[in-house]
This record gives C-alpha cells, structure tokens and sequence, in this order.
C-alpha cells in the first residue's frame, strides 16, 4: 500500500546474486515466513487510514512534516561519515490524486542545510489496486557527501496489489545525474490494524536493483573532495572511479518494521530498517603527487546497516 514516504530504493526485474552472505539468509527466511503465515495469525484486512491513498471520500489536505533520519543510507550503500537528518516540509494532496511536496534536510553535524527536495505526482487508488507516479527534482549542497549527491532528479511509477494476506509491490524509476540510472523494486508487505486503524503496523521485505552511474559520480566529485571536513588531508589529487557502473544488479535487501499511530490529526510514524548489501563495487583510486602517481583497485568492504527514521505529521 502507498505509504507516508521512505520508499526510495526503488527495482525491478531481477536476477538472484551470484552470492548472499549465509548468516543473512535465516533472518530473511524468518520474515518472509512471517509475511506468508500473517493470513493465519490476523483474518482480517483493512485499509490504512494514516496513509496518502485516496480515501472513499475524497478530500483535498495539507500536510506539515517533521522528520528525523538517523543515517542517509542508499541500497545498502552510504558515506563513511554518517549523514543525519532533520526533515521540515509540507504536502499538499489533491482530490483528484494529484499532489505536490516540498522539503528541506538540515544536517546538523555540519550545521547547513543539505538537500531540497521538490515533488510532483499523481496517486490513484481503486479497490485493492493502488498506483503512483512521481517526479522529484533535487539540489543537493556543493559540500554533501550523500551518496545520492549527485543526482538530479528522479520519476518513478509505484504499483502494488492488496491480496488481503499479502501486498506484493513494485517500483521502477530513472535517476538523473551525470548517466541515467534505472532502478527496480520488488517488496512483500501486510498491515496488522488496531484500535480502529488508529495503530499500523506494517511489516515488510524489499529486493533492490539498480545501475550505479550516480554512485561512480559520488566517488568522482564528492568521496574524496579535498573541502570535507573531518577527513585526512592528502598533498596532491585524489581521482576514484567505480568499475561497471552501467550494470543493472541487485544491491540490497530490506526488511523493514513501520508502526504508524493517528490521534485526529497527528500522524506519528517510526520505520527501523536493515539493509542487507550485495554485489560491492571494484573501485579504481589513483593518488597523484608533486613527485608521482600511484594507482591501485580496491573492493568495496559492505557491511549490514540498520538505521530509523521518525516522522511527525499534522493534517490540515
């Protein structure tokens, strides 16, 4: 079902990865199985009433957003520094579908504000189908080193299906920055409702692939910036590059927790995830100085990352 945001990883078509690290395999399974017996453990279905989906009765809103993410993690994927944000914007949702955002993430460590975000789209719900097509344009700050900070922009289409035991979705998207990148998602989720669809709690699993050109763009201009703070200074230029950026794969999985309560008009919605990488990256860095130039390939180290975001919603 359509939710209050952080849908962001977006996939598609998809092909097992040639290896999956053994440990991770018995959780996935674990919450796969979950998904699957919810059918025997909750009878009923119902609709979230704290969600953006059109409602029986259609009526056009206003929405001010806070927020909080504890790390900017990507498709498994973020900067050695960690990257939290404080979210303020607003969202104004059409009768007809139509709707259209503004946001800004403020970046405390640093004391800047380090992305503005400006959203378009068109949301359509008729029974246990759900739709939504979405345009975004970003401006990310000069010193970011969000792994997304060379991105432009994105569109994405999002579908899913309400089974009544099981929502199966999909998502496909392009993002723009120095190449076109063509992401898919393939998730599983189901809405356990309580108090009278006051309390959501919406377990789910995700599959994400994508091609890689905005993060060989993040190790050319923002991973080894000479003007970042915090990072060990180097006498000369750094230049690094990812191998095979063009390539479509699978780069994470995700399972993730989200639990929304409403009390009349506030909307308070807490969404812990893990990310679960594969497919790391062979990266070529080239070091040169006054004196010489040294060359060398490194393979990406991945590891597991677990992060949350929290949000507060009022509606007008």
């Amino acid at each position: 079902m359509l939710t209050t945001e952080v849908r962001k990883t977006i996939s598609g078509p998809f092909l097992m990865p040639t290896k999956m690290p053994f440990e991770n395999k018995p959780l996935l399974c674990l919450i796969v199985s979950l998904l699957f017996c919810s059918t025997i453990t909750l009878a009923q279905d119902s609709l979230s009433t704290t969600n953006d989906s059109i409602p029986t009765k259609r009526r056009s809103h206003l929405k001010i957003e806070l927020g909080y993410l504890s790390d900017n993690v990507y498709l498994g994927r973020s900067d050695s520094a960690k990257i939290p944000y404080v979210t303020a914007g607003l969202k104004y949702i059409h009768k007809s579908g139509l709707f259209a955002s503004v946001s800004a993430n403020y970046l405390a460590s640093e004391g800047r504000a380090d992305l503005f975000e400006f959203t378009g789209g068109y949301m359509v719900s008729k029974g246990s189908w759900d739709a939504e097509i979405t345009g975004s344009k970003y401006y990310y700050n000069a010193n970011s080193y969000s792994v997304n900070a060379e991105t432009k922009g994105m569109v994405s289409l999002y579908t899913d299906y309400d089974l009544g035991w099981i929502t199966p979705s999909i998502t496909a998207g392009m993002k723009f920055s120095q190449s076109t990148d063509y992401t898919a998602t393939f998730g599983l989720e189901h809405d356990f409702s309580f108090f009278d669809d006051r309390f959501l709690l919406e377990p789910g699993v995700s599959m994400n692939a994508s091609t890689q050109n905005y993060y060989n763009a993040y190790y050319q201009k923002r991973k080894y910036a000479t003007n970042r703070k915090g990072v060990q200074k180097v006498v000369g230029t750094v230049t690094a590059n990812t191998e095979d950026a063009a390539a479509f794969k699978i780069l994470d999985y995700e399972l993730t927790m989200p639990v929304e309560y409403t009390f009349h008009r506030f909307n308070i919605a807490v969404t812990p995830v893990y990310a679960i990488p594969v497919n790391p990256n062979h990266v070529n860095i080239t070091v040169t100085t006054a004196n010489a130039t040294r060359s060398r390939t490194t393979y990406e180290t991945l590891s597991n990352r677990v992060f949350c975001s929290v949000d507060l919603t009022f509606k007008i």
